[in-house]
């Protein structure tokens, strides 16, 4: 994991209220949150999760595993990462 600090930019602590799950809510978010990391010039954009359907949420709007690590609680955690159109 030493390349992760240079990893940026990252999407951290993104929660869809259960009320509004399964209503394209958090798919509209990640497309928000895409577009905002193109017009940065960002050529890749990451997230941290611990949580298996978040996982999987991740991979069905387009998201790859990179790679699944131990966070610093004893934790494990998966890395994942998209690219970005510039």
């Amino acid at each position: 994991m030493e390349y992760l600090p240079q990893a940026t930019p990252w999407i951290v602590g993104m929660v869809v209220h259960p009320g509004f799950r399964r209503r394209q809510v958090g798919a509209a978010l990640l497309g928000r949150l895409e577009r905002w990391a193109v017009d940065l010039r960002s050529e890749r954009i990451w997230v941290a999760t611990g949580r298996e359907p978040a996982v999987r949420f991740y991979q069905s709007c387009g998201w790859d595993v990179d790679e699944d690590a131990e966070a610093a609680s004893g934790h494990r955690a998966s890395v994942l990462v998209k690219a970005v159109a510039t």
